[in-house]
């Protein structure tokens, strides 16, 4: 299970990696110095990006593992770098006694993450739509590499919903191909990414337009709500969809309330 769980790990590096790259050429950093700070956020666009590239290109039988994902992340991250400034010298300025209050708020949500983690990476998976609908896509696109198995295209054997989307399959199948096998157990970790996804992206998307305290104890109350963890471990494609979505509705109200660039863009792709 340890290898199991250092490839999932490894996966969601190479989509942070994959999302440094993309934001420059998203305008969510003009600067290297801007790309460093923002990289909380480069995995959240790396998360969405992945799956939307996973799901397309196996429709096209171009399965996205342990060859395509390293090739695309140090692709977008060479471009993204190319002629890309450093940004100058910054001066150090102690934070405030609202920013302190604020990364302490933040804090206490990485402890929650702490103690969730460790629930995700034993927890089996036992409901019926998280198998039925998601599970067996997943497991199907990894042993098939693309969407032409009858649990895609088969109404007479009872599939259910055979017009959702692909893309929590296929980021599920991504993490199948570093594993080398279908783990319905350990693939909560890929789950779990959606939450870090959730806080790493809102705190960067909002913290230069809102109050930081503010910012920081509405995702620390978001995450902690009853039903957040529940629904997010169940395996069912809700939850993840409800991040992309708050993202992408910051992302555009930021930008409606400021023209601050790169904001659009962020708000198509999530």
């Amino acid at each position: 299970m340890t290898d199991r769980i250092v490839a999932i790990v490894g996966v969601q590096l190479l989509l942070a990696v994959l999302g440094a790259g993309l934001l420059p050429l998203l305008r969510l950093a003009s600067t290297r110095r801007e790309l460093l700070a923002r990289l909380p956020l480069a995995y959240a666009v790396g998360l969405a990006a992945g799956g939307i590239l996973a799901a397309d290109l196996a429709v096209v039988h171009v399965p996205v593992g342990g060859i395509a994902l390293p090739i695309l992340a140090v692709a977008s991250l060479t471009i993204g770098l190319w002629r890309l400034p450093g940004g100058g010298a910054r001066r150090y300025r102690f934070p405030g006694v609202a920013e302190l209050g604020a990364f302490a708020i933040l804090g206490v949500t990485v402890l929650f993450g702490v103690a969730a983690v460790r629930v995700f990476a034993i927890k089996p998976l036992i409901e019926i739509d998280g198998w039925a609908i998601w599970g067996l896509r997943a497991r199907a696109l990894y042993d098939f590499g693309h969407p032409l198995a009858p649990v895609f295209t088969d109404s007479a054997a009872s599939y259910q919903a055979l017009q959702h989307p692909l893309l929590l399959p296929g980021l599920e199948a991504v993490d199948s191909r570093f594993m080398h096998t279908f783990d319905p157990t350990v693939i909560h970790l890929q789950l779990f990414g959606f939450a870090v996804a959730f806080v790493g992206g809102g705190w960067c998307l909002l913290r230069a337009y809102a109050s930081q305290l503010l910012l920081a104890a509405v995702l620390l109350a978001s995450i902690t709500t009853s039903t957040f963890y529940d629904q997010l471990q169940s395996n069912l494609a809700d939850m993840p969809l409800a991040i992309f979505v708050a993202l992408g509705v910051a992302a555009l109200a930021t930008w409606l309330r400021t023209g601050a660039g790169g904001m659009l863009p962020a708000a198509t792709l999530f």
